[in-house]
């Protein structure tokens, strides 16, 4: 059962040790070995040793024997097992629930959890087991969530208080004893800790100097997993959203089916079941496009944060929203921009610095970034400045309308210097779109027949000039937001110029804080991610147009079905390396070598017994075989015994009979 020590003393009497010399018998006393529950976990034993009443665990001091191998058995292949199998159910759990929840159902309703969640907040908080001599009262609050499945390692944790402070702890983690977490409690909950894929959450209680406990992430996994849905409607085995082309499309261009990443974001509408807002990719040019909000397919109108004038590569397959999760966008929007100024002497841009500050997540280290304009910069001049900052991207663009054209004397406009041809719409846009300088700035037309669009990529500034000299000869100018001024030929200055905007996208944790000419002094800014990703390639030609729609009553469609499956293979745990079905396949490989191993040594340990038992028997046991060869020797012997004594008796009675005669 047990490996024992065994001292013989000098009147022949013994004495029996176990563990570390914990005496069980010495001289005319016996000590007692019995169980207690696990300080840190209540639901294993550990072997106690009892002396004058005081109790003490030697279960680390135990080997050798039924005993020992089972606690060999549960410290280094049962542990190891509940944990390595805990995480790929946790992987499971994490990776299925988040996968249906990008899928659409039979009643077209976005898929919910298809396994329990694996961070609810009960399940959170008994992840957190407190030491049983933690001092009264028992009130503190720890939750333990799976934060990233890629980072979790199989082990269980130790939270420890410093015995001297109730403010400094340390978290350790016991499969190789490192310290992962040194913290300082400040009094403020929840105090947060990240580390191997997991965040612990101290809540609320009276943490004391000394308390300890024991986080168990993974072990109990693999008994918490229970499916969350019982209707076989709800399984949602759909995309929910599908995209079209236009019959009208004369380009070569086409459009993937959609993925969705992400149904938590602003783009579902998920209690109406819809997309928030349906979209339409119009392309602007053969190289440009736009995603508008097509609620009204009538009249599209921008995104918030717009996505406009972006740039195309014709032939190869291009991504058309962020899958950044952090990326943040705003629009220039103080009060200088887009006002038209009755002017030839710039767009009227005031001067401004703009500060951008990072925030460290890790560190909470705050740096900051600053751009300061001069006077009438452009917004073109104005994105290069930024460009050159860490973690900021701008696009400049700029906007115009020409309409209500009317010719007296007759009329001619002049455009950013360029004397343009025609006085109807068709024609000014033609002579905007066939002339070089204008072309090489950016900037394009459309006409509709009655009025002229007016587009710059790259943001320069719009001058616009009549010429002519009488009152009749007059266009009206309109910006992007919709404010308009009308020009005539009888101006003293008959011109107006405007400025275009500037679209800033910032990476994670930075913000903008603009002067109120430019950009607001505390502009909102807005996710770009929008969860959904459409992949459009070939060769598009202006007017080319695409719409992605929510998938209402999408039967038919197991694009979500297709990407469960696929979940078995992907590369989802250790750093991304391994698939579920690796892991699995490992854990059962770990399991059998530790297997192979303990048959091995079985064998080996029983071979060692039977010769030691072997070795007993012949100097204690009785040997059948020697003990019939000693009869027989012993019966030849009595029986040569008998013989003499025949022969003595013989000659006894000659030598009597002799002597007599």
């Amino acid at each position: 059962m047990i490996d024992l020590s065994i001292v013989e003393n000098d009147d022949n009497s013994i004495n029996v040790f176990v563990g570390s010399g914990q005496g069980l018998v010495i001289g005319n006393k016996s000590f007692a070995l019995g169980t207690q529950n696990n300080e840190t976990d209540s639901t294993r034993l550990d072997v106690s040793y009892q002396v004058a009443g005081n109790v003490s665990n030697i279960t680390q001091s135990i080997s050798g024997g039924e005993l020992g191998g089972l606690l060999e058995f549960r410290n280094d292949i049962l542990d190891q097992v509940y944990n390595r199998l805990g995480v790929v159910t946790t992987g499971l759990m994490v990776a299925v629930n988040d996968q249906h929840q990008r899928g659409m159902d039979l009643d077209n309703q976005i898929g919910r959890n298809f396994f329990s969640d694996v961070n609810d907040t009960g399940l959170m908080r008994r992840r957190a087991q407190p030491d049983e001599n933690n001092v009264e009262p028992n009130d503190r609050v720890i939750e333990v969530a799976i934060d990233d499945i890629a980072e979790l390692v199989p082990s269980d944790y130790i939270l420890r208080f410093s015995p001297n402070d109730a403010t400094q702890y340390t978290i350790t983690r016991l499969s190789d004893d490192t310290e992962v977490v040194s913290n300082v409690l400040s009094g403020v909950f929840p105090s947060t800790n990240e580390f191997d894929g997991l965040r612990v959450d101290l809540v609320s209680g009276s943490f004391s100097a000394g308390d300890s406990f024991r986080l168990v992430p993974h072990r109990n996994m693999a008994s918490e997993i229970s499916v969350a849905i019982s209707n076989v409607r709800n399984i949602a085995l759909a995309q929910p959203i599908r995209t079209t082309t236009s019959t009208s499309n004369i380009g070569t261009a086409s459009i993937s089916q959609g993925v969705v990443n992400d149904t938590d974001t602003r783009a579902f509408d998920v209690q109406n079941n819809a997309l928030s807002p349906p979209l339409l990719i119009e392309f602007i040019s053969s190289d440009r496009y736009d995603v508008l909000d097509n609620s009204d397919p009538s009249n599209p109108v921008n995104l918030v944060p717009p996505i406009v004038n972006r740039p195309f590569v014709p032939g190869i397959k291009n991504s058309i929203f962020s899958e950044d999760e952090h990326q943040t966008a705003l629009t220039s929007s103080g009060t200088d921009i887009s006002q038209l100024q009755i002017a030839t002497a710039g767009n009227g841009y005031s001067v401004e610095t703009i500060e951008f500050t990072t925030v460290d997540p890790d560190t909470s280290v705050i740096t900051r970034q600053s751009v300061t304009t001069a006077l009438n910069d452009t917004a073109e001049t104005t994105a290069q400045s930024l460009n050159a900052l860490v973690g900021v991207t701008a696009i400049a663009r700029n906007y115009a309308q020409i309409s209500n054209i009317t010719s007296a004397s007759p009329m001619t406009l002049t455009f950013n210097g360029e004397l343009l041809s025609g006085t109807d719409a068709n024609a000014l846009a033609d002579s905007i779109n066939s002339n070089s300088a204008l072309s090489t700035a950016g900037i394009s037309a459309k006409s509709d027949g009655t009025t002229i669009s007016v587009r710059a990529n790259t943001g320069v500034d719009f001058t616009f000039q009549v010429g002519g000299g009488a009152p009749g000869d007059s266009v009206t100018v309109t910006n992007e937001d919709g404010t308009s001024s009308v020009i005539t030929g009888a101006f003293a200055t008959p011109a107006v110029t405007f400025g275009g905007k500037v679209d800033v996208y910032m990476g994670e944790n930075i913000t903008l804080e603009g002067g109120g000419a430019l950009f607001d002094r505390l502009p909102n800014a807005v996710s770009t991610y929008m969860g959904v990703q459409v992949e459009i390639d070939g060769l598009p030609v202006e007017g080319d147009r695409f719409t992605i729609d929510y998938n209402t009553d999408g039967h038919s469609d197991n694009r979500n079905a297709v990407a469960l499956a696929e979940i078995q293979t992907l590369k989802l745990l250790n750093d991304e390396e391994q698939s579920l079905q690796e892991s699995y396949t490992n854990l059962v490989n770990i399991i059998g070598t530790k297997t192979h191993e303990v048959n091995i040594s079985r064998e080996a340990a029983e071979s060692i017994l039977f010769r030691v038992e072997a070795d007993r028997d012949n100097i204690a046991g009785v040997n059948m075989d020697e003990e019939a060869v000693l009869l027989m020797q012993f019966e030849q012997a009595y029986n040569a015994a008998a013989q003499l004594i025949s022969i003595a008796r013989t000659t006894f009675d000659m030598l009597i009979n002799a002597a007599g005669g």
